[in-house]
């Protein structure tokens, strides 16, 4: 048995006639109910409180598909915002195809903050070069909507380093991971692609280079680059194996881009199965933070 009902909308508006209006038991109300002087009053204080909020103190409240963020929190978290960031655009066009799975692991200090965020920023990243409208408020969702399934995973207790940000993207078949940590309170560092243990910069222009591990091809790389004036300014090696023999990757970071005449020569050496160029933000640059 129902005691009472509300309604506030009618097929016709405004509805000045209808028996529901002598029912006991009903209340009606037109759809603009809610337009009364008291609360536009009401709507127009709070409007200007959110911008007030904003503009002095950098507060984002009622975003639309956003939950409520932390301005100290961003503030605290901004290196490892940073980070999460290149990560994402790092592993987006080393896959270089669709993704269809993102796994973030999230260990020691760091997986007691707010991992959420932190998976914004990296999905900020993922689709900074297929999404001209993504930002770090609507990245999740928008990978979401592309279908891209995300995870999160913490891990308080730490190895090596006292927070490290780990990502794996799948799709398309192919599977590519990447580990990042801090330097610091704003020096991002890769130091992991894939299985291999190395410690490269996280900016500018990157070449990276999977290659049998075998003396000679660091130096083909680097006289292929020269002969296209092109600098070296850091360089990493990691190894599968502790021992030499196996296969390695290499990271150089380069003072400039590789033209394409460049990284064809490189592609055709037998010893070297895998060349991707890699374009990260400056310095210091990069991802836009409220507040």
């Amino acid at each position: 048995m129902i005691g009472g009902v509300a309604l506030d909308v009618f097929a016709q508006e405004p509805c000045t006639d209808s028996p529901l209006f002598s029912m006991p038991g009903v209340i009606v109300t037109p759809h603009l109910g809610a337009s009364t002087e008291e609360a536009q009053r009401q709507v127009a204080t709070e409007a200007v409180e959110l911008l007030l909020g904003f503009l002095l103190r950098g507060e984002i409240r009622s975003a639309v598909n956003a939950a409520a963020i932390d301005v100290a929190t961003l503030r605290r978290l901004r290196g490892y915002l940073d980070l999460s960031h290149r990560l994402g655009m790092l592993l987006a066009q080393w896959h270089g195809g669709p993704v269809e799975q993102c796994s973030l692991r999230f260990e020691g200090e760091i997986a007691g903050e707010d991992t959420r965020l932190l998976a914004n920023a990296f999905c900020t990243g993922l689709l900074r070069r297929v999404s001209d409208g993504v930002n770090f408020i609507n990245a999740e969702l928008l990978a979401s909507e592309r279908g891209i399934e995300i995870s999160r995973e913490s891990a308080p207790d730490h190895g090596a380093f006292s927070s490290l940000v780990s990502a794996t993207i799948r799709g398309g078949g192919s599977q590519f991971s990447a580990a990042g940590t801090l330097f610091g309170k704003s020096m991002p560092r890769l130091v992991r692609l894939h299985q291999f243990q190395l410690e490269a910069f996280l900016d500018g222009h990157l070449l990276l280079f999977s290659h049998e591990d075998v003396p000679g091809i660091v130096g083909f790389v680097g006289h292929e680059l020269a002969a296209h004036q092109v600098n070296i300014g850091q360089m990493a090696v990691g190894r599968s194996w502790s021992s030499p023999g196996g296969h390695s990757i290499g990271v150089l970071n380069l003072d400039s881009p590789a033209p394409a005449e460049a990284l064809d020569r490189i592609r055709s050496h037998p010893r070297i199965s895998q060349v991707s160029q890699i374009s990260l933000p400056k310095p210091g640059a990069g991802l836009e933070l409220p507040g």
